[in-house]
């Protein structure tokens, strides 16, 4: 699809990642979907998403190559396509993402610019819509609304607890 082409449609509506909603509240089922060797992750900064540098740029990474571009990044659970590996989004800040903007090796990007120069499949456009709707929620609701203490990720990426 070319990028004229693809304004005419809602890529970041595609998602073919079961969400697991059913058993995200079990540590049990996160740590498994963790612990899969064949898991990916998407690496994202705010407004701006990480890829390797290449043609066409690559936005998957494995889970420790994602987790060695910022230690201190949050780890979200995406889902799993049918039959597919799960996928992870890495949250990384700021300062990394410059650095890494700074490193031939990977291209930072914003959404718009991803989406309007096909630089990711449709499939990944889908995943990481998701992956940066969750991380700006959780941007937002850093604090607990009635005692204003500092909240953590639980169940994978939807709860946010005291």
């Amino acid at each position: 699809m070319s990028g004229a082409d693809r304004f005419g449609t809602i890529a970041y509506g595609v998602n073919g990642l079961d969400r697991g909603g059913d058993r995200r509240s079990d540590p049990a089922f996160i740590a498994a979907e963790e612990a899969d060797p064949g898991g990916i992750t998407y690496v994202l900064a705010a407004d701006r998403v990480v890829l390797r540098a290449g043609m066409p740029p690559g936005a998957l990474f494995a889970p420790l190559e994602a987790a060695a571009l910022d230690p201190a990044g949050a780890r979200l659970y995406l889902g799993r396509p049918a039959g597919g590996p799960p996928h992870f989004a890495l949250v990384i800040g700021t300062e990394a993402a410059d650095r890494l903007a700074a490193d031939p090796a990977f291209v930072v990007s914003d959404f718009r610019t991803l989406a309007a120069q096909s630089m990711v499949s449709d499939r990944d456009l889908g995943a990481l819509g998701l992956a940066k709707s969750l991380a700006a929620w959780h941007a937002r609701h850093r604090f607990c609304a009635n005692c204003g203490t500092l909240t953590g990720i639980t169940s994978g990426d939807r709860k946010s607890v005291v």
